[in-house]
């Protein structure tokens, strides 16, 4: 073995063992911190609010041109309504698109437009749908999304939207709110 060859492969054994070394002694640090006997299981009381249960959706729709330009969170629950949301959303679309089925016994449409925006770059999502069995309502957590600035966009107008079918009907009050994570 070469002199250099035979130096390389000590500076990389030393390295891989100061690297273990640092790695036991950061486990052995904070395992000092906290013992595992001291870990104690948590437990609901009374006096805390009762957990929300996430509620499935599916996307029946998700995209960046409708025909409704404004802001508008609706609540959709019969297909008369569906099929008026639908002409409005549509009208602007070619090729014209079917509508979506939807079991208006069992289940429910929530849609989300974010408005007219100038340049591409936007959206607007549901993030998640709870729940909330204090007060008793459904909480829909929405995301909005804008280009960073100076980034590069479509120069064209958009109107970012998200139509999704809940797995329930929406029988309770709904409640949107901005998700920030």
């Amino acid at each position: 073995m070469e002199p250099q060859t035979k130096e390389k492969a000590f500076i990389a054994s030393g390295i891989s063992l100061s690297f273990l070394f640092i790695l036991l002694s950061c486990t052995l640090a904070f395992s000092a911190l906290t013992p595992i006997s001291n870990i104690q299981p948590t437990t609901a009381s009374a006096a805390e609010p009762a957990p929300s249960s996430v509620v499935p959706f599916s996307t029946l729709l998700k995209g960046n041109h409708s025909g409704i330009r404004e802001k508008q969170f609706l609540i959709i629950s019969s297909r008369a309504e569906w099929e008026r949301l639908w002409r409005s959303h549509s009208s602007s679309n070619l090729p014209k698109q079917e509508l979506p089925t939807v079991d208006f016994e069992t289940e429910s449409v929530l849609a989300l437009f974010s408005g007219e925006k100038r340049t591409g770059g936007y959206a607007i999502e549901v993030a998640r749908v709870e729940e909330d069995p204090k007060p008793t309502q459904l909480k829909v957590f929405y995301r909005e999304i804008a280009p960073p600035p100076n980034a590069i966009v479509t120069q064209g107008l958009t109107q970012p939207f998200h139509m999704i079918k809940l797995a329930r009907k929406a029988d309770l009050p709904v409640v949107f709110l901005p998700f920030s994570r």
